[in-house]
């Protein structure tokens, strides 16, 4: 026998069992395999594992299953093929991908510690990278931040950074379809600036002659020193945090004095930061009173006046006067002065905003008054808060609609109401970016129009208002087209009862013209005869509307649908289907009817009963009878003695056995009028059932026809109609039936003429 050597027509292949990318930990199973050739080629490969061999007669197939992590995504394998013939060296080649979670994170400053106040603070938050690619979250001091990239960028840095903790968090979809959570990087932020001074009270109210105390409070970073200073001269020694000066014997001279309160820190990075604050003394005498001006010494924003969203700002703002002077908070904009807090007879007064928002951002005063020798006077300096946020619609304005229809040859407004801080870059796009203006309302809350005149077909499109600065973008789109009919209700509720029909729907885009709505119905059958409702006035898309139907007929098929009108023209919704419910009334005639069953059974048991009577009062009236002739034939043989013992004996015993018979023939033809009359009873009891049947399905299509001309409300009259055929079916006399017939003479009904005649019954037009 001839035997050729020939490779493999084909080159090996390698499949993955379930292909795709695998998770780092699991098992990937890789299919090798060859068809042809004699003999059957020899494979090898470089990605091992547990083998499995499948190869058969015509094919070299090889199942190997191993278990990878992240080395080996990207690793490619290589099936290579040999045969005896040494010209085929064919391979194939099949690339990994592999998922694993990125390394757990840390954080490098772009500029060592400490930092400082106003200038600008970037971390790196490195980690091995995973697949797919990291996400990164920032949290500083509790509030998460917008950027998800490694490097935070923080500017400008403020006084309230420092101590914050910032935490980098990484992870990546394979971490997150595991469940694995990676340990965050942590560090906090030294933030140094310079002091801060607060005094105990200022001014400071003092009688002539007494004595008194005032304290200086500072802090910072690095810790500050503390030391009082009257007229430029050292007052004791530095203290740490705090420093009390005292007064005492005061005279009216002390007022002429100047009080500082100055606080030293030593930064490593920064050298020396120095801060000083001026206290005013006020000095009353038993004799004269010292009256003073009010005025606004300083208005501050603390930690700064820019700030980022749900922070808490604190405005400050230091008064003189004498008379102590009421403090009043305005917000100012380019609309109004709204009044925010009043305070009565103070030297500081503080504005607190404990949650801050875009609307936030603005101007702030702050208002001193006093009365000087019977006039008024006011005093008042500004100052300036500013809340970071990306453009977002201005709620305390009506929303753009998302569609807005119009007629050919009308103008085009389209107003949106913005706020955003900084201030944003706002355009409006269709086929390209087109022409728009906007006005600043207040520092963070713009308005952007959009003005089309003489509108023309091609004008109909979406148009997108593009918002968008440093924080983030807004994008708004408004679909513009031409009045056209409105939009037919698609969520429609119907319920049936048994002579109502109750409609509900929601009420749909009006096609940009005020819509009516109508209700039609009719019995299915009968499509040509529709019912419409009375007009149904629109209020509003999106509103649910009611309307019910009343008059109906019990048992029938409806069809409903609604009709949405404007100026364009109509708009019909798809027809839904109801059936009425059962009329409790018919159910009672049917009742009825079976009732009447029950009793033609009851009937024939009483005429099995009166059978049985008078055939005992037939053989009670035949004994009678041959008792009188027993007597007479004893009277005439009374002469022999011995022949009227016997007819005696004999008459006795034949007058039991008598008596006996009947009674055992009574018994017995009960009996058997009970087993036979049973049979009947059960017979005519399903022949009723039958003849119900029947008759119930001649009354429903004889309804029907009649229906065929009802339209509308039906009326007690209409409903007459077919209450004449229901009774007549349904209220047979038994003996018209043939029931009491069958029970004594065992008459065929199958062919009663009453019942031929009640089947042929019309209803009254």
């Amino acid at each position: 026998m001839l035997n050729v050597i020939y490779p493999p027509e084909s080159h090996p292949t390698i499949q993955q069992a379930i292909p795709g990318p695998v998770d780092s930990g699991r098992s990937v199973s890789l299919i090798y395999s060859l068809s042809g050739g004699n003999p059957l080629a020899f494979l090898t490969w470089d990605c091992n594992g547990i083998t499995q061999n499948l190869s058969s007669s015509t094919k070299t197939e090889y199942i190997v299953t191993f278990t990878v992590n992240k080395n080996f995504d990207g690793r490619v394998c290589t099936c290579s093929a040999t045969h005896l013939i040494d010209s085929y060296r064919p391979n194939a080649q099949h690339q990994l991908a592999v998922f694993y979670a990125p390394g757990e994170p840390k954080l490098i400053l772009g500029e060592g510690f400490p930092w400082f106040e106003g200038n600008t603070g970037t971390v790196d938050c490195f980690a091995d990278v995973g697949n797919p690619g990291s996400v990164y979250q920032w949290m500083i001091g509790g509030q998460t931040q917008i950027q998800n990239k490694s490097l935070l960028q923080i500017e400008p840095l403020s006084k309230a950074h420092n101590g914050q903790e910032i935490k980098c968090s990484v992870n990546n979809n394979y971490t997150l379809r595991n469940n694995i959570t990676l340990q965050p990087a942590l560090l906090k932020l030294n933030v140094e600036y310079f002091p801060d001074i607060e005094f105990d009270r200022f001014p400071v109210y003092v009688v002539e002659g007494e004595n008194t105390t005032i304290t200086c409070n500072t802090r910072g970073n690095p810790l500050p020193y503390t030391q009082w200073y009257i007229n430029g001269l050292e007052m004791g020694q530095p203290q740490k945090n705090q420093s009390v000066l005292y007064l005492t014997d005061i005279d009216r001279l002390d007022q002429k004095r100047n009080y500082t309160c100055k606080a030293t820190s030593n930064s490593s990075k920064y050298e020396i930061l120095t801060s000083d604050k001026d206290l005013s003394v006020v000095v009353f005498c038993e004799y004269a009173i010292f009256v003073d001006n009010t005025s606004v010494t300083k208005v501050t924003v603390l930690n700064g006046p820019t700030f980022p969203e749900n922070l808490t700002a604190i405005l400050r703002c230091q008064v003189t006067g004498n008379p102590l002077p009421n403090v009043t908070w305005f917000l100012i904009s380019n609309e109004t002065k709204q009044i925010l807090q009043r305070q009565d007879q103070v030297v500081e007064s503080s504005y607190i905003i404990n949650t801050t928002n875009c609307l936030h951002t603005g101007i702030y005063e702050c208002t001193t008054e006093n009365v000087v020798n019977g006039t008024k006077v006011m005093n008042s300096k500004p100052t300036e808060l500013k809340v970071t946020c990306s453009p977002r619609l201005d709620n305390r304005y009506k929303e753009t609609p998302a569609t807005v229809t119009t007629e050919i040859g009308n103008d085009l407004n389209l107003t949106v109401y913005i706020v955003a801080y900084p201030p944003p870059v706002i355009r409006w796009v269709f086929s390209k970016t087109i022409s728009s203006t906007y006005v600043t309302r207040t520092v963070s809350t713009y308005t952007s129009d959009l003005y089309i005149s003489n509108i023309r077909s091609f004008d109909f499109g979406v148009y997108t208002m593009h918002a968008n600065n440093d924080n983030g973008d807004l994008f708004i789109q408004v679909s513009v087209s031409e009045k056209a009919t409105p939009t037919a209700p698609v969520h429609m509720n119907i319920f049936c009862k048994t002579n109502s029909l109750h409609v509900s729907w929601v009420s749909e885009f009006n096609g940009g013209r005020e819509q009516t709505f109508f209700v039609e119905y009719w019995i299915s059958l009968q499509k040509r005869n529709i019912t419409r409702s009375r007009p149904v006035m629109d209020l509003g898309e999106s509103t649910t509307l009611n309307f019910v139907f009343n008059g109906l007929l019990p048992e029938t098929n409806y069809s409903v649908r609604i009709l949405a009108s404007n100026a364009k023209g109509i708009s019909v919704s798809e027809t839904s289907k109801c059936i009425t419910d059962f009329d409790i009334k018919t159910n009672s005639i049917k009742q009825e009817g079976n009732n009447g069953s029950v009793h033609a059974g009851i009937a024939m048991l009483s005429v099995g009963g009166i059978l049985i009577i008078v055939i005992s009062l037939v053989f009670l009236i035949r004994k009678k009878h041959w008792i009188i002739g027993f007597k007479r034939q004893a009277k005439q043989s009374v002469n022999n003695s011995n022949d009227n013992t016997f007819n005696q004996h004999n008459n006795g015993s034949f007058e039991l056995n008598l008596q006996n018979e009947v009674e055992e023939t009574i018994t017995g033809r009960h009996l058997q009028i009970d087993a036979s009359e049973t049979d009947k009873v059960n017979n005519v009891f399903g022949n009723r059932v039958r003849d119900n049947d029947a008759r119930g399905q001649k009354y429903e299509e004889m309804t029907l026809q009649q229906t065929e001309n009802v339209v509308g409300d039906q009326t007690d009259s209409t409903r007459q109609i077919y209450d004449v055929p229901r009774r007549a079916y349904e209220n047979t006399d038994l003996k018209e039936n043939g029931m009491l017939k069958n029970l004594l003479f065992e008459e065929d009904l199958s062919n009663s003429k009453q019942k031929s005649e009640y089947v042929n019954v019309k209803p009254a037009e």
